[in-house]
């Protein structure tokens, strides 16, 4: 993942939009970013999964001796 970086500039206008906005809308968004950061989570660990599934489906299918 890429690191978010802004300029102070960008950083002041965002802490002033933060602080205009009420406390129900600041909680309302911490639960939005809370709920994605748990869906990338997800997203990630079922993609992990798959990928030891395939490793594990690749030996298993891999040539076999006959003898």
């Amino acid at each position: 993942m890429f690191p978010f970086s802004s300029s102070p500039q960008e950083q002041n206008t965002l802490a002033q939009i933060w602080s205009q906005l009420s406390a129900d809308l600041q909680t309302r968004v911490i639960g939005l970013v809370a709920e994605l950061a748990l869906s990338v989570l997800v997203a990630r660990s079922h993609n992990m999964s798959e990928g030891e599934e395939a490793r594990h489906v690749e030996q298993a299918t891999g040539p076999q001796n006959p003898s």
